[in-house]
Parts: C-alpha cells; structure tokens; sequence
C-alpha cells in the first residue's frame, strides 16, 4: 500500500539520490511535507535552505542543480521556488495506483499497524442525573472522532464513560424522582431543598416507571430508608438513556466507569491514607488538601 507518508518517503528518497549525484554528499532526514497551498504542488522541500552550510552555495543555486539532477519517473515536474524552496507535482500514473490501492483496502486504507503504549481516553461522562445536551452530543462526536483517528494512526486507545454517580447531585435526583412519586398518588415527599430540585420532565417519566415497577412500597415506610432505592433506580434509569443515545449516534465506549464503585471498594479512603503518611495532604479550614507545592 502506498500511503501518504510512502509517497513522501519516495519524493524524500528521490531527493536523496539527487543531491548524491550533483554534490556527492549524504543527507539524512530530509523533510518533504504538503505544501500549505494547493498552487504549490503536491509536496515540497526546503532541503536547499535547511542545508545551506553543508552546501556552501547560494539555496536557490543548489535547488536548480537538484531539480537538474532528479530523476524520478513518478515525479511530473519539479519547480524552484522563492529563495530555494523546490515544489513537486506527481504523475497521474502514480494517483491513479493510489486511487486503486485505496479502493482495493476499503476502510482499511491508510492504517496503521497498532503499537507504542496505550491512551485511555475519557470524553462525554455526563452526570446521570438527566438525558443528554446537544452540547454533551457535541463532545461526544468530538471524542469519538479522536478515538478512531488515534486508532487508525495505530495508538492502543481504550475509550472509557465516567458515570459520576456519587455525591449530592445524585441525592437531588433521588429527592426530585421521590417528590414526583409522590405526586403521583396524591402525597408528599419531604425535600431537603424544593428550590434544588431537578425539575425536567423526564423527572416525571422516571417516576411513572417507578411506580409501574413497585407501586405505592415506598410511601409506606421512612423516606430515608427508602431514598437510597430510589435514587439507584433513578440513576439506573438515567444510564440506560444515556447508552441510548450514545448508541443511536454509534458512539463507542470499551469501559463505563462507576464513581460510586470507588466510594464501595473503599478506594478513596485507602488513597487518602497512603497520601497522608507521605506528607502529601494537610488539614485547613475544616478540609483536607493536597499539598501541590
């Protein structure tokens, strides 16, 4: 397969062979790239300039006797430019293999074998306590066209969701989903904040779920024993629509990462140990920080 960076690596080797028989010198790492304007030719050089010492001779002068000494037949034409810049154009011979090698790969074309070490890169993780933006939507097309772009260069990319299902936003979910529920047959639920309240009216839609599933069981115990089933259900609910959609958009993850799992594992309380022993964190304000300088 003949990829971009074959082709500049040919223009490159041409190049090489080229300065050998008009200089008799070896040059490594010379620098072909695509020009920024399309006027310009297919590739370009500076290796006249770049090399101006090893030369000792004018860059313009050494870029006519290098275009003078190519021989490439791929190469259509190769021009002078400005103060020793040397632009090329390819023959259409070599496009048209291009275009048939391209056709003949598919999807595959232009990949890259995988290797080097891994990426682990994180994108979307909305809080699960609603259905997605437009501008979650956005980040999610940005992330996922990264990941297959990282991918098709040959990185080792795992694409990981965090679910931030641990803290208070979560407890306001559970509390709104309750207050709903509630509602619903004709009774109240006691609120730590009716202002906080997430009010959307998916809210009400997980309700009636809650209800179609288990009836009237939590109003007939304490609230705070039964806030904390609520809340996973309602969390539940908000993950699975968020999958949904991900799906619909056919945007991928390897892993979906719980935050709450590390509050269960009692990873945090270990971290937060192993900080404090190595002097690390100090105590301020009634708060724990870490020391970052």
């Amino acid at each position: 397969m003949v990829s971009r960076s074959d082709l500049e690596g040919r223009v490159a080797g041409a190049l090489r062979e080229a300065v050998r028989g008009a200089y008799g010198i070896e040059l490594d790492g010379i620098r072909v790239e695509r020009p920024n304007e399309a006027a310009h030719g297919d590739f370009a050089t500076n290796v006249a300039l770049a090399n101006a010492r090893v030369f000792k001779c004018n860059p313009r002068e050494v870029a006519q006797n290098i275009v003078a000494s190519l021989e490439a037949p791929f190469i259509e034409s190769a021009e002078v430019a400005g103060p020793g810049f040397i632009n090329f154009r390819l023959s259409s011979g070599v496009l048209e293999d291009e275009l048939e090698v391209l056709l003949a790969a598919g999807e595959g074309y232009g990949r890259r074998e995988t290797s080097g070490d891994p990426v682990l890169l994180e994108y979307v993780s909305v809080n699960p306590t609603g259905p997605m933006t437009v501008a979650h939507g956005r980040h999610a097309a940005y992330g996922d066209s990264l990941a297959r772009i990282m991918g098709a260069g040959g990185r080792r990319v795992s694409r990981e969701y965090y679910f931030n299902d641990g803290g208070n936003q979560i407890r306001l979910l559970g509390e709104s989903v309750a207050a709903r529920y509630a509602e619903l047959f004709d009774r109240e639920w006691p609120v730590s904040d009716p202002e906080a309240l997430y009010r959307g009216e998916y809210v009400r839609e997980i309700a009636e779920d809650l209800k179609d599933r288990d009836g009237d069981r939590y109003l007939n115990g304490l609230p705070k024993d039964a806030l904390p089933e609520i809340m996973a259900f309602a969390t539940s609910w908000c993950m699975d629509d968020i999958r949904q959609t991900l799906a619909r958009a056919r945007v991928r993850f390897d892993n979906y990462f719980n935050e709450k799992s590390l509050y269960e594992s009692g990873t945090i309380e270990e971290v937060i140990k192993e900080l404090e022993e190595s002097g690390y964190v100090y105590e301020s304000e009634g708060a724990l920080w870490l020391a970052s300088s």
